[in-house]
């Protein structure tokens, strides 16, 4: 009677990797999209040799902020003084608390977006774009740590948990590096259509993107080659005598 119970245990395993392995793909790449730094392309200067990042969250020195999108310098983390944010606080300039732009950094972010000024009103377009970008921050980490846990689940309840444990770590770092990679293309082009708005969406596009295409791409190669390897029996040589 114990095979039986033994056969319906794998298949009990089975069917939760089925349904938990693709959601914690989903969760994970989303999470992961939410949380890179994205190079902006053509954001280098002779004073800004690195150029600029786009994130959703602020330098660690940078405490207490009330803005959802970062188009900063990297250096930035060093003595928190964000380049270009997109907020919803007091404005200096409309004497009201609106949704808007401000730029700060000695004019090293206004040389890559001419077209954003200093506490700059952004209006019924930019209040959608902070909110969703507000959604997607908070939503990212909610994602981040699902993913993470189902991926847990999958490796306890898989029949060869070396095997899912191979496709988990290889799913997240592709996920993470074509998020940052795609992410740097999307805010690229994204910059040509409209500079700041235009980066900002194209970046999280590009980054959910990579994010679902590294994880689940990894995933699959992943197990390919470690039943490859598994499989792959090698014959031994031939011992070579020598006359002494």
């Amino acid at each position: 009677m114990a095979k039986p119970v033994a056969q319906n245990d794998d298949k009990k395993n089975a069917a939760t990797l089925t349904w938990v392995a693709p959601m914690a793909g989903v969760a994970w790449a989303t999470g992961v999209a939410s949380k890179v730094l994205i190079p902006v392309p053509f954001t280098k200067l002779p004073n800004l040799p690195k150029g600029l990042l786009l994130s959703l969250y602020p330098p660690p020195d940078y405490k207490g902020s009330t803005c959802t999108i970062f188009i900063r310098n990297p250096e930035d983390a060093h003595h928190g003084s964000p380049g270009l944010r997109l907020d919803y606080d007091y404005n200096k300039s409309t004497k009201k608390v609106d949704y808007h732009w401000n730029v700060d950094g000695g004019g090293r972010a206004r040389a890559r977006f001419p077209n954003i000024t200093n506490h700059m009103p952004v209006g019924l377009k930019g209040a959608v774009i902070y909110k969703a970008a507000k959604a997607f921050r908070i939503g990212g980490k909610i994602f981040f740590l699902s993913g993470a846990l189902l991926d847990g689940i999958s490796i306890l309840t898989a029949d060869r948990p070396f095997r899912r444990s191979f496709q988990v770590l290889s799913a997240w770092e592709l996920s993470e590096y074509l998020a940052v990679e795609a992410g740097q293309i999307g805010a690229g082009l994204g910059t040509m259509v409209e500079p700041g708005f235009g980066t900002a969406i194209g970046g999280g596009i590009g980054a959910l993107a990579g994010g679902f295409f590294g994880y689940f791409t990894a995933e699959a190669a992943a197990g390919y080659v470690y039943d490859f390897a598994e499989g792959t029996r090698f014959k031994s040589m031939p011992e070579v005598f020598t006359q002494p």
